[in-house]
């Protein structure tokens, strides 16, 4: 029942990222740094595949700060039905949204000529 919200408020983030980086790109050619960068980085290291216990602790921290970790923690839970530890996931979740929203919002306000 909560896992379309989550998927929805994971949809946004990536779309703001994307959004982010279209607006910061100078050519279309720029565009694939996203993917390679950002994207694929994420999946590998966000618990999606694999556990990150297995890979180096530098990493793990730096994992999670991802997006995608939280929202795979949550989707998770949500599924088996453990909801202890799920509103730090969810918290952590929104914060991001808003932070990442505010970045491609003042491009385009940058952008536009009144």
């Amino acid at each position: 029942m909560l896992i379309p919200l989550v998927l929805l408020l994971l949809g946004t983030v990536f779309g703001f990222l994307g959004l982010t980086f279209t607006l910061l790109a100078p050519t279309r050619d720029y565009l694939n740094y996203y993917t390679m960068l950002l994207v694929e980085p994420m999946f590998m290291f966000s618990n999606t595949f694999f556990p990150i216990s297995g890979i180096a602790p530098w990493l793990q921290s730096v994992t999670r700060l991802s997006p995608l970790t939280h929202a795979v923690a949550l989707i998770r839970g949500l599924a088996v039905g453990q909801w202890t530890g799920m509103m730090g996931h969810f918290i952590w979740l929104l914060v991001v949204l808003v932070v990442i929203a505010v970045i491609p919002i003042q491009l385009v306000e940058k952008k536009l000529v009144y």
